[in-house]
């Protein structure tokens, strides 16, 4: 697993009061064959005229051919997730900026 991908841009304003945050995750799968799978997972976030990050984590996936590749995704996914939120944490945290800390999630709700 690595990081493909991470962005972040804040303009210096602290929020005055609680800002809403909007958050997106997205999620994209290969099937390479009948026990690999290659996924992405990313996420988008923003905090309207305070920051927008943007993370985005690459892994490949292997059984040992007796579990369908297809249902290998929620454990996929459920696998990178602390990873993405760590990274999260640990860009915003850095340049004297609120870190944006995200909740844990229902993997469940997410392949839907």
């Amino acid at each position: 697993m690595h990081v493909k991908d991470i962005k972040f841009s804040a303009t210096g304003k602290e929020p005055v009061r609680p800002t809403k945050m909007n958050v997106a995750f997205h999620v994209d799968k290969n099937v390479q064959s009948d026990s690999k799978m290659a996924v992405e997972l990313s996420c988008d976030i923003g905090i309207p005229e305070i920051a927008q990050m943007q993370v985005k984590l690459a892994a490949d996936f292997e059984t040992d051919g007796n579990v369908p590749v297809e249902s290998m995704l929620k454990n996929a996914i459920a696998i990178m997730f602390p990873f993405l939120r760590s990274q999260v944490t640990l860009v915003t945290s850095q340049p004297n900026f609120r870190p944006i800390i995200l909740p844990i999630i229902n993997i469940n709700n997410l392949v839907k």
